[in-house]
Order: C-alpha cells, then structure tokens, then sequence
C-alpha cells in the first residue's frame, strides 16, 4: 500500500504476518548527481534526468496537485520503494488520490483522473544502479476516508452519529461526511489549498531573514520533529533569531489550524471528529479545544494510519475474496480478439463485474459437462445466437431432462449448418467424448 503524498511517501505491507511501514521524503531536482563519495539515486524517465538531493537549494516543488499525475510522483514512489527494506521484484500496487481528485462533486469516481494517475505509476522508469522494482498493476483508493475504518468500530459508533475524517496533508485537506458505524460515506469534500504546506513557506522565510537558505525539505524536517528549536539551532546563521524563528513558526501552524477549523464548521454539524494526516500531529489541541462539545480525536500513528488500514482491510478480505489473474490473447486466437471487442464496449466500471460473472458462468457450464466452457470459447464468434448455443449445449451435454447415464451413452454428432465451418474443431469435439 502507498500513500503517495506530495510531501512524503508513506508505505506499508504484510510481512510474515505483521504490518511493516516506510516513510520517504520527497526532495527531487533535475540531473544527476554525482556518485563519487556516496550512493546516490539517479533516474532517468523518458530521457529527462532527476535525482534525490535533500541538500539541494533547486529542488522541485512537490506540493501541488499537479505533482499526482508527474514525474515526481512516480519518482517518489521509485524513491520510497527501493529506500524500504523490501528487495526490488514485481509488484501490485495501491496508491491515492486526493478526495476532490477521485470524485466528482456529485460523489461518483472520476473514471478519467483515476485511469491518468494509474497510466503515470506504469510506466517506466531507469535507475543508476539498476535494481528496480517492476509495478505489474496499480489500484487507485481515494485518500482521507478509508484511514477511519476500523476506528469507526473501536469507538462503537451508533448508527444515528454522523463524523467527519479530515485527513491534513502537505497540500490538501479531504473530508468526508460518515453516517453510522460502517464507511456509509455521505458526502465528500477536497480542499486542494489548505495544507501543511504554508508552515513550511513560513519556515524557509523566517530562516531567511536568520541568513539561513534552507529548502522544503529540510523546512519540513523541523516542522516534524519533537525538538523544533534543536533542528533550527543546527543549521541557522544568526542565533540571535532562534526565538523570532520559533515564534514564526507557532503563528503558522496556529493559522493553519484556524483554516482547518473554519473548513470543518463549514460542513454538516457532526458528532465525532476525526484528524488524520501529517497535519493532525500539528493541530490536535487546536481542534480539541475548539470543538470542546464534541467527540474529537486524532487517530494514532495518524500520519501511517491510512497505508495501514489499507493493509489491514485487504489482508482480512483476501480470506474472503480470491482473485484470479488471466490474459486474453487476441493476437492468437480470434476468439479472444472478439470478446476484447465486446469488453471494450462496456463501461469502465462494469468490467470487473462482467468478467467474474463469466467466471461463474463458465463453471456453471462445466457442471453440466466439463467439456462445455472449452467448447463454446472455441466456437465463439462476434454475433453467435442462442439457438446454436442451445443445439451446441445439447449436442455435448445432452437433451435438458436426461439422466446421467443417458447423457454419458449420448453419441456427439456433427451441428447441421456449423456456423464457423470449422470441421476440424467438430472432429475435436467428437474426440473429446469420453
């Protein structure tokens, strides 16, 4: 699972049972860097260099939506996966989109953001040193609401309470609207400017009027740690300013803080609230002492709490759901260029569910007779009708209402008229009578 954030990366899969997590900051420029001293991380995307520099005064900012469908978002994730403790290897993938990304403002998904931010984790990239992991597929999960799944249950929520998930993150804030103790989400908000993103603008700004040139990352890097004045004390010029930087800072987050306030009262009148994202550890008291009368909490682990829920969920549903990988091959058998075409046909949407009822469908069939889904899929044709599907059926499988040992003493013979004339696979049939 990756929550591909514009600030950091954040990461987490099932390892031997239990849950391991990865966060990697974004800090990205273009060219290279040099490999002389140290181990670097060079890319090459379609010709264009880039490399991870933290020390970089010309990094590339990040934190836009923009960023979701680029370079830099498919370098963050390369970035996160091989500064993990996982070994480079092929790989399925889950990552997100921001709320106001993955719906429409009526609330149904964005088909065509959701298919451009898959197509952009695809495709390739080059690395110097080349170990690579290779992404097979990608599903796409809208950020902010899944993150409250297994708390909703925690707490107990009643069925007639209404909450809210803000999830902060460095350039958005997403909200949705939850009805009850199950992900009946009935509305859902984005806001693509509210974000962590102006504490770290107040940050690099403060530090240079102390002298200090300093970047977002390592902007970032204080506004994270636990000991903020350790970290500005380290690399300012002017320690006469340490206190001016500090007090820029705290008038930061607290305006943040009032955004997000002012964003949540804009929205239905909820019972619970709660904060999830890198920005929760940031403004919990805030939001706590606001909305004193109502229920507020930050989720734990709240930057990692999406990732790991998402681990969480799948790895409960993968004991109840069984996925089953096949390829069509149209540039070998007809047959299967023909239902290509017709999937091609149907909405995006529609798609997975048509394919695992064709599964059913097929096993259906070979309840009556084995032989029967090999049959059709090779007599298949664009336009086939269910009369020679029927006579087909019969032929095999034998007249409907006959017992077994009828059916099993039933000769195949030839079907009068074969539309695809194709005797040869009508004297396999024949061969295949048991």
């Amino acid at each position: 699972m990756c929550d591909d954030g514009s600030t950091c990366v954040k990461l987490a899969w099932l390892e031997n049972g239990n849950i391991k997590t990865h966060i990697s900051p974004n800090a990205f420029r273009e060219g290279w860097k040099s490999e002389a001293f140290n181990q670097v991380l060079n890319f090459d995307i379609d010709g264009k260099k880039y490399a991870f520099d933290k020390g970089h005064n010309a990094i590339i900012s990040t934190t836009n939506i923009a960023f979701q469908y680029s370079d830099l978002d498919l370098l963050a994730i390369h970035k996160a996966l091989l500064t993990s403790t996982l070994s480079p290897q092929e790989i399925e993938i889950t990552i997100t989109l921001p709320i106001n990304e993955f719906f429409h403002q009526d609330g149904q998904k964005n088909m065509a953001n959701i298919e451009r931010k898959r197509n952009n984790v695809l495709r390739k990239v080059k690395v110097n040193n080349n170990q690579l992991f290779e992404i097979k597929s990608v599903f796409v999960m809208p950020e902010s609401v899944p993150a409250v799944a297994e708390e909703l249950k925690k707490d107990d929520v009643s069925l007639l309470e209404k909450s809210i998930i803000a999830d902060l993150y460095g350039t958005t804030m997403d909200c949705g609207i939850i009805t009850g103790g199950e992900l009946d989400v009935s509305e859902v908000y984005g806001n693509p400017s509210i974000g962590t993103r102006r504490v770290a603008i107040a940050i690099i700004k403060a530090m240079g009027i102390a002298d200090s040139v300093i970047n977002e990352y390592k902007a970032n890097a204080i506004l994270s740690s636990e000991d903020k004045r350790k970290e500005i004390s380290a690399i300012i010029n002017n320690r006469s300013m340490i206190d001016h930087v500090m007090t820029e800072i705290n008038n930061a987050i607290g305006n943040y803080a009032k955004s997000v306030i002012s964003q949540i009262e804009q929205l239905q009148k909820v019972n619970r609230i709660y904060l999830a994202g890198g920005g929760a550890e940031l403004i919990d008291n805030y939001v706590t002492a606001h909305f004193r009368n109502k229920k507020v909490r930050k989720l734990d682990d709240a930057q990692l709490t999406l990732v790991k829920t998402l681990v969480y969920v799948q790895g409960r549903c993968m004991k109840d759901r069984r996925k089953i990988q096949s390829y069509l091959r149209p540039d070998i058998y007809h047959q299967d260029d023909e239902a290509c075409n017709f999937m091609d046909k149907l909405p995006l949407k529609m798609r997975g569910e048509f394919v695992r009822q064709a599964v059913v469908c097929g096993v259906a069939l070979a309840e009556v007779d084995t032989r029967l889904p090999a049959i059709i899929s090779s007599l298949y044709r664009q336009g086939i009708t269910e009369d020679e599907l029927i006579a087909l059926i019969k032929q095999v499988a034998g007249v409907f209402g006959k017992t077994p040992n009828e059916k099993k003493e039933q000769e195949l013979t030839p079907i009068k008229d074969n539309p695809v004339g194709n005797n040869k696979i009508i004297d396999n049939l024949k061969g295949m009578k048991s």
